[in-house]
């Protein structure tokens, strides 16, 4: 089922009511993912945390995942994402970083249970849309950085961020350990010795 909340051309409005309520329901279900975890994210709970009729979230939502799934996907969009400056190490080092920040407390745990929960279901779709949704959304990054020649223009915009993204995320959950500066620092240097131009020339 295709969520309501797809903008629809000529009646999108930059802030307004409807930015309102979606701030709120987005609030809602941050709040209780971190607090009480997505068995506590029902429709229903998350109207009565965030003031709102439950029509109104039955209306936006096919189903509690879909809901949850966007709103944290709001959420990454907004903290991680870079406008890109064609320095592709810089960048991504920026977008590493903030992805570390934004994954490694909590609310990180909470979604990596989320998409344990739905794995195999039905409901893995959403997981599957959020990937798409980010790919698309670094991908300036990339064409900026092959634009100014500082990425090889062969490279796979998919394949960088599951090495470092996937990489980062077997750190944390996996083994349990830190991902502090000196990682990101070494995840980088490791990105620049594969995809730069520079590195491609001197290892040929």
């Amino acid at each position: 089922m295709t969520s309501t909340t797809k903008k629809q051309p000529g009646r999108h409005r930059p802030g307004g009511r409807t930015a309102r309520t979606t701030e709120r329901i987005h609030a809602a279900v941050i709040d209780l993912l971190v607090s009480e975890g997505h068995g506590a994210c029902t429709l229903g709970r998350v109207a009565d945390l965030s003031g709102l009729q439950r029509s109104t979230l039955y209306r936006r939502y096919a189903d509690r995942w879909d809901m949850i799934i966007q709103a944290y996907q709001a959420k990454a969009s907004k903290e991680v994402d870079v406008e890109p400056t064609g320095d592709f190490l810089g960048d991504f080092r920026t977008v590493l970083t903030r992805f570390v920040e934004n994954f490694s407390g909590p609310l990180g745990h909470a979604m990596m249970s989320v998409v344990f929960a739905v794995r195999g279901t039905p409901e893995e779709k959403y997981v599957d849309r959020f990937m798409a949704v980010r790919l698309v959304e670094f991908e300036p990054i990339f064409e900026a950085a092959i634009k100014a020649g500082s990425i090889d223009p062969a490279t796979e915009s998919r394949e960088v961020i599951e090495r470092a993204a996937g990489a980062a995320i077997f750190r944390l959950f996996v083994e349990g350990l830190p991902v502090d500066q000196d990682w990101i620092d070494r995840m980088i240097a490791a990105l620049d010795r594969l995809y730069s131009p520079a590195a491609k020339e001197t290892a040929s």
